[in-house]
């Protein structure tokens, strides 16, 4: 009776314990090393690799990716999957909160609001909310669950100073000694690495001092950009060999995971945080303001804080490290599948990156994510989860770009212009655009009847969106009320007016 009782009862318990522990531990040891590299301000073309494409068909090589040399870029995208409609936050800081916390970064708004251009009539929100800690998944806590170990190089001074102690390493950016200490410490401990680097375009490219030799090089594979179309060479030069240096950085940290990996695959996700800040004023839009004749990633139009897509789409690669092609198919590359130097054209973003990595970590996530696992679009899928659409938020007034909100579905994208709605500056308040026809953004739809629906339907659909989440709006004031610390009196939020309820100034 006992030895039927053990047999019956005891002895399965005891197998599923025991199988139990040997999955978790095949769970540990499958687990691949995972490198982010992200870039603040730099846009689709601010690199050799082609990313951008007409509908239906291959990336295409333009003048600037010819220009800009970044071997290690196009080795990642050979490698793997380079996504061509991806997009980043409005500045750096609004798309490494979106990277961080797997939320869309309209929840935020914040940009530093020291980046403001006062305007009388309107102002930013009261930025009053700035904490991240307790209130929201962080990629660094959730793969530290995981069982990874985590280090950070680059974070920037302004971060909260707790966000640097979520990391259980913390480097300076070209700490390479540092680098390949850390990577090899997890060789020897058998135990994954996260790493997240961050680089900082704008500093970057203040601090080259390019040489005579280096200038002779640059200018001599500068492209003709073309009739009216202005560049500051000297500016350009710089911002290029900072290019040159942050393709440099990632090439070592490839290196090194590849030489130092102690038997695990390494997954790196490349992506820009934000939009380009290249110095090239290019506009095929017509007459439209100094601002926003700022562009670098031709044929897209704006930069980075505009409200076009030269200011949203960012460069996205995501690949398997493997300097030996004979090696076996991990268990890790099985659930995350890839098949080298594919396109990607579906919509994507930041915000997408934290679902992705906490599935390929097996964890599951709490509380609020608004990205999506990109499993199925790294395969090659054409269908996802993911829905085709996107919103950008711009709360605040800066000389690329003041109070907008923008909704892209799929080949439609609709702008609601705050500013020129309240003040009625006789410039429209929607703006309508078909980004398969017009990539651009030139020719704008919103006034023509046969797109009415479409523009009332989409306008619906942004308003209710910010409304959902809470999105920080724009905060009308009193012209004739003097400033005090800097802010005049609040009249109350500005919300978005559908289209019927324009005044004549839309």
């Amino acid at each position: 009776m006992k030895h039927e009782f053990i047999m019956r009862y005891v002895a399965p318990l005891c197998v599923g314990v025991s199988y139990l522990a040997l999955s978790r531990a095949a769970s540990r040891f499958r687990k691949p090393h995972v490198v982010v590299f992200a870039v603040d301000s730099l846009g689709q073309q601010d690199s050799s690799v082609p990313l951008w494409a007409r509908p239906g068909g291959v990336p295409e090589a333009t003048k600037l990716n010819r220009f800009y040399r970044t071997p290690h870029m196009e080795r990642l995208a050979a490698a793997g999957v380079r996504f061509g409609e991806a997009y980043g936050g409005i500045n750096g800081e609004t798309g490494w909160f979106s990277l961080m916390t797997g939320l869309d970064p309209a929840r935020r708004g914040l940009v530093g609001q020291e980046l403001e251009l006062p305007l009388p009539e309107m102002e930013a929100p009261d930025f009053a909310e700035t904490g991240w800690r307790g209130r929201y998944n962080l990629l660094p806590q959730v793969m530290k669950k995981a069982g990874y170990q985590t280090l950070c190089a680059g974070v920037p001074e302004e971060d909260p100073a707790w966000l640097r102690t979520e990391f259980d390493h913390a480097l300076v950016l070209e700490d390479t000694r540092g680098m390949g200490r850390t990577v090899m410490t997890c060789a020897e401990r058998n135990c994954p690495l996260f790493a997240c680097v961050r680089v900082g375009m704008e500093e970057w490219t203040k601090a080259q001092q390019p040489t005579e030799a280096e200038k002779e090089r640059m200018l001599a594979r500068m492209p003709d950009f073309g009739e009216g179309i202005q560049v500051d060479c000297e500016q350009l030069v710089r911002y290029a060999l900072a290019v040159e240096r942050m393709d440099a950085l990632l090439g070592r940290w490839m290196k090194y995971m590849e030489r130092h990996s102690g038997g695990r695959r390494t997954l790196v996700i490349f992506t820009g945080l934000s939009g380009s800040d290249a110095p090239i004023q290019k506009s095929r839009a017509g007459n439209v303001a100094w601002g926003e004749q700022v562009g670098a990633v031709e044929p897209l139009r704006g930069r980075e804080f505009s409200r076009y897509e030269g200011g949203g789409r960012v460069p996205m690669i995501v690949a398997w490290l493997d300097s030996d092609r004979r090696r076996a198919v991990e268990p890790a590359e099985r659930m995350l599948p890839m098949t080298p130097g594919a396109f990607q054209s579906a919509i994507v973003s930041l915000q997408d990156v934290l679902p992705t990595l906490a599935a390929l970590a097996e964890r599951r996530l709490m509380g609020q994510v608004d990205g999506y696992d990109l499993a199925d679009l790294l395969s090659g899928e054409r269908q996802s989860e993911r829905p085709p659409w996107v919103v950008r938020h711009f709360p605040l007034s800066h000389p690329n770009g003041r109070f907008y909100s923008t909704l892209r579905i799929r080949e439609w994208k609709v702008i609601y212009n705050y500013y020129d709605d309240y003040v009625e500056t006789g410039e429209p308040a929607w703006q309508l655009f078909n980004l398969e026809e017009d990539p651009s953004e030139s020719y704008n739809l919103a006034e023509q009847p046969e797109y009415r629906k479409l523009l009332e339907t989409m306008a619906c659909k942004l308003a209710t969106y910010l409304g959902t989440i809470e999105a920080p709006l724009p905060q009308l004031t009193d012209p004739r009320c003097p400033r005090v610390n800097g802010r005049r009196q609040a009249l109350g939020p500005a919300s978005i007016r559908l289209p019927g309820e324009m005044h004549a100034g839309g």
